[in-house]
Parts: structure tokens; C-alpha cells; sequence
């Protein structure tokens, strides 16, 4: 059974992994700095519901675990070394031109995490 999702959640859903990127802009530190406060908070890429952002979340963890950088760029360059699938490099590309403030960045992955869980709990 498919819990029903609020836009809020789907924007937290964008807005977090926005946040890394954004980030990750300013400099290596900070977009690393960010996705450590994130994964703090237990998300797991299965708390996403569209499956392309989790597949991203992902990613993203393997590029820190590694010391990448995680601006857009790098990332995209990286992804495209993996052959990653056109839907993830797709979402990048979104997520990298929209506008995405990076200090709620904690909040918004409790929100994930927590709709995450209720959906499979369901």
C-alpha cells in the first residue's frame, strides 16, 4: 500500500539533496559539513519516494565517503563516469538551477526520513 504523499514531503525530498549541492558550491568542506548533518539523521535513500532522488541521495554518499567534491559539476562528472541512469543525471540537472536555501537542510531530511518510514510501515 502506497501512503499518500504532501508536496511538502516531495519538496523536502528536492530541497535536501538542493541543499548538499548548494553547498557544495560554496566550497568542499560545506557540502560535506551538510551531507554529515543529513546523514546524522538517519535518511536512508529508501526514505525517498521518487526512487531517482534516493538513487542521488546515494550517490552523494559515495562521493563524500570518497572526499569528492559535491557541487553539481563534480557530481555530474562523476555520475557520468558510472554510466549512472539518465533519470539521476536528469534530476541533478533540476536540482542544480533551482534556488535551494541550505540551513532548514537538517529539517527537511527528518521530514524524508519520517515519511520514509511511515510509507513502509504502511
Amino acid at each position: 500500500m502506497n501512503v499518500p504523499r504532501t508536496q511538502a514531503e516531495l519538496d523536502a525530498e528536492r530541497c535536501v539533496l538542493g541543499a548538499v549541492l548548494a553547498a557544495g558550491s560554496l566550497d568542499v568542506e560545506a557540502g560535506h559539513r551538510v551531507l554529515d548533518k543529513i546523514i546524522a539523521t538517519g535518511l536512508d535513500p529508501n526514505d525517498f519516494y521518487v526512487a531517482s532522488l534516493g538513487q542521488l541521495y546515494a550517490y552523494l554518499i559515495a562521493h563524500h565517503h570518497r572526499g569528492h567534491p559535491l557541487d553539481p559539476v563534480s557530481v555530474a562528472y562523476e555520475l557520468e563516469k558510472q554510466d549512472a541512469e539518465p533519470d539521476v543525471l536528469g534530476r541533478l540537472h533540476v536540482l542544480a538551477h533551482e534556488i535551494t536555501a541550505i540551513t532548514p537542510a537538517k529539517r527537511w531530511a527528518e521530514i524524508v526520513t519520517e515519511a520514509g518510514r511511515r510509507r513502509r510501515a504502511a
